[in-house]
């Protein structure tokens, strides 16, 4: 009997030996699963870190194009009432008047009054109701200098004022 025992305790001890080096084994590979779980957690971390900090970029520059358009659109708004404003005074000004400049205008005025001067009239046109013509044409450009004269200082006045601020 104690032979038997002896037997039986030494194939246990075997089995527990072996089951220890299985034991063993299965630690060391939990113990690498584990070790490669901590770095997927380390990677997925960071991979998280990075994607806050995108994501707090994109919001920063989300507000950043929703604050230039809404500048983008109170400028076009501006625009829109200044375009309408100058079609309302192009409606208002003389049709027949090819420059705006006033310079221009007066050296058209003083053709025409050095014409009336000096030109020598023909039969026809020494008819009364020409050189009415004449003088109502001249009228009608100082009326339309002194509009342009006005305007054109305006103007000049607005283009000043953006050439001081691109």
């Amino acid at each position: 009997m104690e032979h038997d025992e002896s037997e039986k305790f030494e194939e246990l001890k075997k089995e527990v030996n072996g089951l220890r080096a299985e034991l063993n084994q299965l630690n060391e590979q939990k113990e690498k699963w584990f070790e490669k779980k901590e770095k997927a957690k380390k990677e997925i971390s960071e991979v998280i870190k990075q994607v806050r900090g995108f994501r707090g970029r994109r919001d920063s520059l989300t507000k950043q194009v929703r604050e230039l358009k809404q500048k983008r659109a109170g400028l076009h708004a501006a625009i829109k009432t200044r375009v309408s404003e100058l079609n309302k005074a192009r409606e208002n000004s003389p049709k027949n008047v090819k420059t705006a400049n006033p310079h221009a205008i007066t050296r058209q005025i003083e053709a025409m009054e050095r014409k009336i001067e000096t030109e020598a009239i023909s039969f026809e046109k020494e008819n009364h109701k020409a050189q009415k013509k004449g003088a109502g044409r001249s009228r009608k450009k100082k009326l339309v200098l002194g509009k342009r004269k006005s305007s054109f200082k305006r103007s000049k006045c607005g283009e000043e004022g953006r050439r001081k601020h691109p």
